[in-house]
């Protein structure tokens, strides 16, 4: 159920979305775009979302990120996030969004540092929703 609180909240975020499909990625900024989010920032893959992490981390509320992407995937992404300690915000909500969703996927996500999970394919209020819950959960609000 949206609140007004969530609606809110969603325009002031600054998201990093990392994902290597072109088309996804859009579909993702249609999604955000449509909450008014604040600032929406793309990488093509795990190694570009590292660079700009690394120089725009304190800048950055969220980071949505695919599973499956070549050379870095997203489990090693967040084990590298997590572990980093130079990291401007190695503790930043991370939601990867996937379409392994078995219980051993989510697992190995959770156990690598992720925070929140939405399996692919999503609407546009999952994707709100699955942001708005990780916030709330990761900073004790809710």
């Amino acid at each position: 159920m949206s609140t007004p609180q969530d609606a809110k909240l969603m325009e002031s975020l600054s998201l990093l979305v990392i994902e290597d499909s072109s088309f996804v990625r859009k579909v993702i900024k249609t999604a955000l775009a449509s909450f008014h989010v604040r600032q929406i920032i793309e990488a093509e893959d795990a190694v570009a979302g590292l660079e700009i992490l690394w120089n725009m981390g304190d800048n950055i509320d969220v980071i949505l990120l695919d599973r499956e992407m070549p050379v870095l995937d997203g489990i090693e992404f967040a084990k590298l996030v997590r572990r980093d300690k130079g990291l401007p915000n190695m503790n930043i909500p991370i939601v990867m969004i996937s379409g392994h969703v078995d219980r051993a996927k989510v697992l190995e996500a959770q156990n690598a540092g992720i925070d929140g999970f939405l399996a692919k394919p999503f609407s546009p209020n999952d994707l709100k929703e699955r942001i708005v819950f990780t916030l709330n959960n990761k900073t004790g609000q809710g």
